[in-house]
């Protein structure tokens, strides 16, 4: 049985891919997958995850309102927020950390890094 469940939203299905990869070699989490905020959204009273993994720019809700939403709802705010981007654009990054975010995994992502972090903040 997993130990986490660690929830991973991005609206590019290659990336969903990768991590949920990346993430089930530690064979210590169960991971789901969304492809929008929204549907994150509509899932999380029925799996509630131990940490939440994002993108940053989704069409819709962006991973910046998507950390506020959970942050601003007592039953998610204590929720770990990751936030993952390829954006360079530090003023968004701040953003999300400003949002609620406790941090931020630049992509492409370091596997050497990445899992460490996710252990760690676990």
């Amino acid at each position: 049985m997993s130990k986490y469940n660690i929830m991973v939203v991005d609206s590019n299905h290659l990336n969903l891919i990768l991590i949920e990869q990346v993430l089930q070699k530690s064979g210590d989490y169960t991971i789901s997958t969304f492809e929008s905020a929204d549907k994150a959204l509509e899932n999380l009273n029925k799996d509630l995850p131990d940490l939440v993994i994002s993108a940053l720019m989704m069409p819709g809700i962006n991973g910046i309102e998507f950390c506020k939403q959970l942050k601003n709802d007592n039953r998610f705010a204590s929720i770990p927020f990751i936030i993952l981007s390829a954006e360079n654009d530090r003023k968004n990054l701040i953003a999300g950390l400003e949002a609620g975010a406790i941090d931020y995994i630049p992509k492409p992502f370091n596997i050497n890094t990445f899992l460490p972090k996710i252990s760690n903040i676990l």
